[in-house]
């Protein structure tokens, strides 16, 4: 791109001025295109391109410059306004004679324009007779021999706005292919785009959610797309947003079955931070209400969490910092889609987190489960996207390329993704990403387990390594300090030390017990010894999960880490492991083992036969009574 470092923001000349509107002319903005806009017969920018609100508290809206509006549907480009003399026509000379001068005219003040080169794009907005005017430059431009040919060459693209055609030279510029169009009453170029509104009007826009304004900037985004042929990642943008969050993709059904635009509709969305402290206690609600009903609980003082905040920095233990994961639940029908098409909406149309994402990505899991979809091998990003946003594109492969590269380049781009429907593909997602990170569950199971056994809960630098020494990995390239870092439930003591320095905690202990335990589970099922790692000598005693388990029955370390062995096994598994909890050593007077009993069985299923039958001999022999729950 070209950066824009031109302190002038504008030039005039005979008559013709143009001034730069986007981005400021000392603005650090890279740019690559530049837009021009020209006013018609009888007017000036100031007038043209703005549209007047009635209400004198609100502010006028110029779609050229206003940056919820072209300026962030082309942040790349830079956009100028043309004005000229068009008073001129009145008791002056011949039309004929004028257009040709000021067409002149206007070709040297878009070559002089600050930052102008030869090879720089164009695309040109032109509104009622100004198309006229334009037209004529374009003609002396194509001339033979003229010193205007580079801009010729330059320009890609015009938007006519209600120009009138007939009689004029644009049929000869039309057949050189110059013209990629779109006006309200261009009739001699196939598939003119209609705005349904007056003419006056054909030139000015509401706000973003005005549907001519989405109509004009969406054909001029596309332009613009097409134009950046190295760039399909701006083509991929244009594309999703004019077609899969067009307004009328974003229509919300009531109902009676009728679609509102969403400028119609109100929301009033609530998010309710849901607190995990164990011993707060929720505020009752009336069994009757519609909150009871949908088992929303009122939030504590503090806790709503608007929309546009939802990112916002959050107190954690480690300090403020920026969610990247948020996960928001809600049972069928409160209005999770509705929300997913709010966010699109807003971002799309509004100001929503404009300053923290670049695109917004609304993928509806539930499309996973299409038997088109689970037929291809090695299902990736780049057959999503294809799927999802460019199947009725006829580069869509490319795009959905160019977009997948961009998930890479977190650098400079920054993609925001809205995963809609978790719960309806989340036992398809479990396996698939235990299975992707098969080996690094395998190694952190084991890092858990040896710093159980070792009573060892912050790891050092030293721990690491003897663990990593033992640990397999099928990447020569693995890292135990890499994984580390990136495992969410995993925490350094001191993130301002260097990697190696540093040491790390679980962020509570019961998370290590439960992948101490995975490790445990696997080796009971494999029946394969485990690896005891002593980290004082760095020796390693292989013991026979059996062994340890009736070393280590009764340890109160092992409480909850026995608990989760118990939930972990199979049915083949489980009864084994209960039966080998009965044998010796036992308990002398009981009490430690019935508790050891009956905390295991309550992680059980209670649909095994077998089981129910070993537990109640076992109770019966320590002189308990199993209750009748027990036997059913």
């Amino acid at each position: 791109m070209v950066s824009n470092n031109s302190p002038h923001s504008f030039v005039r000349i005979g008559g013709v001025k143009l001034s730069q509107v986007y981005p400021s002319p000392d603005s650090d903005v890279g740019t690559d295109i530049d837009i021009i806009a020209i006013h018609g017969l009888d007017t000036d920018s100031a007038t043209t391109w703005v549209w007047k609100q009635r209400d004198s508290e609100r502010t006028d809206v110029n779609w050229l410059k206003d940056a919820n509006m072209l300026p962030r549907r082309v942040p790349a480009a830079r956009i100028f306004t043309c004005d000229w003399p068009a008073s001129l026509f009145k008791d002056k000379l011949t039309i004929e004679m004028t257009a040709k001068e000021l067409a002149r005219s206007l070709l040297l003040a878009i070559q002089s324009r600050p930052g102008a080169s030869p090879t720089r794009p164009l695309l040109f907005i032109a509104s009622c007779l100004g198309g006229i005017i334009l037209i004529q430059a374009m003609a002396v431009a194509a001339e033979c021999g003229s010193e205007y040919n580079m801009l010729w060459a330059a320009t890609r693209g015009i938007v006519f706005l209600a120009t009138p055609f007939r009689g004029t030279a644009f049929q000869e510029i039309a057949a050189m292919a110059l013209v990629d169009t779109g006006s309200a009453r261009l009739d001699i170029v196939t598939n003119p785009i209609p705005l349904q509104r007056a003419h006056v009007l054909m030139n000015k826009f509401y706000g973003p959610e005005d549907l001519g304004y989405h109509a004009v900037a969406g054909k001029i985004e596309i332009m613009v797309g097409d134009m950046r042929q190295a760039r399909p990642i701006d083509q991929a943008n244009a594309w999703i947003r004019n077609k899969q969050y067009s307004l009328e993709n974003l229509r919300i059904e009531r109902l009676s079955g009728e679609l509102l635009p969403m400028d119609r509709c109100y929301i009033n969305l609530a998010i309710i931070e849901q607190l995990n402290n164990r011993y707060s206690h929720p505020i009752e609600n009336s069994p009757f209400s519609l909150l009871a009903r949908l088992k929303v609980e009122k939030s504590q003082k503090g806790k709503d969490v608007t929309l546009s905040t939802l990112f916002e920095p959050r107190e954690t233990l480690n300090g403020q910092s920026r969610p990247s994961r948020i996960l928001i639940r809600g049972r069928a029908g409160v209005g999770k889609t509705t929300l997913c098409k709010k966010i699109v909406y807003e971002f799309t149309y509004g100001e929503l987190w404009v300053g923290l994402f670049d695109y917004v990505l609304w993928v509806p899991l539930r499309n996973l489960k299409l038997a088109e979809r689970r037929g291809i091998a090695g299902y990736n990003f780049q057959d999503l996207f294809c799927h999802e946003y460019f199947s009725q594109h006829p580069e869509g492969k490319t795009l959905a390329s160019a977009l997948w590269r961009a998930l890479a380049d977190t650098k400079v781009y920054r993609i925001l993704f809205i995963l809609d429907g978790l719960d309806e593909v989340s036992q398809d997602l479990d396996g698939k990403i235990t299975k992707s990170v098969k080996h690094e569950l395998t190694i952190l199971a084991y890092f858990a387990f040896t710093g159980m056994n070792n009573d060892v809960i912050d790891f050092q630098s030293s721990h690491r390594d003897a663990i990593s020494e033992h640990s397999d990995h099928p990447d020569p390239k693995f890292s135990l300090d890499d994984m580390l870092e990136r495992v969410s439930f995993l925490r350094s003591s001191d993130y301002s030390s260097k990697k190696r320095d540093q040491s790390y905690h679980f962020l509570h202990l019961t998370f290590q017990e439960y992948f101490a335990a995975r490790y445990f589970v696997q080796q009971w099922v494999d029946q394969k010894p485990l690896q005891c790692l002593v980290f004082s000598d760095g020796g390693v005693i292989n013991i026979d999960p059996v062994e340890f388990l009736k070393r280590n029955k009764y340890n109160t370390r092992y409480d909850i880490f026995w608990r989760f062995v118990a939930g972990l096994l199979n049915e083949g598994g489980t009864m084994r492991f209960f039966q080998t909890i009965d044998e010796e050593p036992r308990d002398i007077l009981g009490p430690a083992h019935q508790r050891l009993v009956m905390h295991c069985l309550s992680e059980v299923p209670s649909s095994i036969p077998k089981l129910l039958r070993l537990v109640e001999g076992a109770l019966q022999r320590l002189g308990v009574q199993p209750y009748g729950a027990l036997t059913l």
